[in-house]
């Protein structure tokens, strides 16, 4: 899996889809972003987008680095 260079809290990503993003702890999980919010982290790119479609629940933390995820 190809991943980008980690980008700060503050810079939003410019499309929706799953990203991954470093947590407090030092360890990264996968997360949808719709666009304006970010939602619950998982192990895998498929069950972050999985979560987002069946469940909708905002992460409590929004403000955390993140890296874009190529298949």
């Amino acid at each position: 899996m190809k991943l980008t260079p980690w980008y700060l809290s503050f810079q939003k990503p410019t499309r929706t889809g799953v990203y991954e993003r470093k947590f407090h702890d030092g360890k990264p999980l996968f997360s949808f972003f719709d666009g304006h919010y970010w939602y619950l982290g998982d192990e895998t790119p498929d069950q972050a987008l999985h979560g987002f479609q069946y469940y909708h629940m905002q992460a409590d933390e929004q403000m955390l680095p993140w890296r874009g995820v190529a298949k």
